[in-house]
């Protein structure tokens, strides 16, 4: 990828003047070219960011409203927020790995003779 880069940003006397219309035409066509080349444009790895750290952005938003509530001196309704915090990552964390059936088994599994 780096040679890429070198071989589309390679200055040479044509395109020097950055001026120009043509220049910024040029600009412009050498970064849709690289990107071509990289593999395109596109929102494809936030997205994907945002889905790996979901529960970490979700458990951070938590933090910083707790320690605000903290902050104003409302302890019990930090706990609050801590206790609700943990429920609904348990409820997420079971929703979307799929465990949400094998707790159900277990339960099942707990009334059986």
């Amino acid at each position: 990828m780096l040679d890429v880069l070198r071989r589309v940003t390679r200055p040479t006397p044509e395109n020097q003047d950055t001026s120009s219309p043509e220049a910024v035409m040029r600009a412009v066509s050498n970064a849709h070219a690289l990107a071509t080349q990289v593999g395109g444009f596109g929102t494809t790895g936030l997205s994907a960011w945002i889905q790996n750290n979901v529960i970490t952005i979700i458990l951070l938003l938590i933090a910083a409203t707790a320690l605000w509530a903290g902050k104003n001196g409302n302890i019990s309704k930090v706990v609050t927020i801590a206790a609700c915090a943990v429920v609904g990552v348990t409820v997420l964390s079971l929703a979307t790995t799929g465990a949400a059936t094998d707790v159900g088994a277990w339960l099942v599994g707990l009334f059986r003779a």
